[in-house]
């Protein structure tokens, strides 16, 4: 078993749901969380780094924070996302852009960059752990409404996967976890 005694672990949307979840079982085993929420009104922890993974370049500014924190990361647990409905009947193709480039960029671009920054990070101080947190719908695909969705997720764990398989060798270890369905604000 992983020791995570010590160990400084930033965790992307850690404010509610999954992340706030995963944020008290790595507290508990003895581990620094440094958590990220999207916007300061989700919460009122002044621990918290706060960063729109929606917005260009959030991703490395996020990363960049937490390093300043500790000097450290050992972990990275990317859960932030986003869940918007893109039906195909939607009549303004501004409003299915904005959906589709929303998703993308906070389930995808955000995460690539948080790792891609972690791993060169981790090339430096000789390893560490990633894990994407996907979804049922990223191996399996989701209602048409949802394609979006399931598209993005389905790009988290082709990445994740091709990232795993090519670095491991350099103690630089990634994860994917799909839960199935679970109660949380985003999944009511």
């Amino acid at each position: 078993m992983l020791s995570l005694k010590n160990k400084t672990i930033l965790i992307t949307g850690a404010s509610r749901g999954i992340g706030a979840a995963a944020a008290k079982v790595c507290t508990d085993a003895g581990a620094k969380v440094i958590p990220h929420a999207s916007r300061e009104s989700e919460n009122t922890n002044s621990d918290f780094i706060y960063e729109d993974l929606s917005q260009a370049g959030a991703g490395q500014r996020l990363f960049d924070k937490a390093l300043a924190v500790n000097g450290k990361i050992d972990g990275v647990v990317n859960n932030a996302g986003v869940f918007l409905s893109s039906p195909l009947s939607m009549d303004k193709s501004d409003e299915w852009d904005s959906g589709w480039e929303t998703i993308m960029a906070v389930n995808v671009q955000a995460p690539a960059d948080i790792c891609r920054a972690a791993i060169h990070h981790y090339r430096q101080q000789g390893g560490g752990n990633i894990v994407n947190i996907a979804s049922r719908a990223g191996h399996r695909g989701d209602g048409p409404e949802n394609a979006a969705y399931a598209a993005s997720k389905g790009a988290l764990l082709a990445m994740t996967k091709s990232w795993a398989r090519g670095i491991s060798h350099e103690n630089i270890y990634l994860y994917s976890i799909a839960p199935g369905w679970v109660e949380t604000r985003m999944a009511p």
